[in-house]
């Protein structure tokens, strides 16, 4: 997670991590520093520090979507 917010300051972008289970998309948005939870379908956006994604990561929430085959 440091090396994702080190390169999006550097690079001056905002970078996708990954797709979230069922919808939506999880960003680190390097103007805010902080990781962004952005679920369309509910019109829900969360805005997380680095401590609250991995907190939020190891209790089960924010999933990864997985690609169906």
């Amino acid at each position: 997670m440091r090396d994702i917010a080190r390169i999006g300051r550097q690079r001056e972008e905002n970078i996708m991590l990954y797709l979230l289970q069922p919808t939506g998309s999880m960003w680190y948005l390097y103007k805010e520093n902080r990781f962004h939870a952005d679920l369309p379908d509910t019109g829900i956006s969360i805005s997380l520090s680095q401590e609250q994604l991995i907190d939020a990561l190891l209790k089960g929430s924010f999933s990864p979507k997985i690609p169906s085959a």
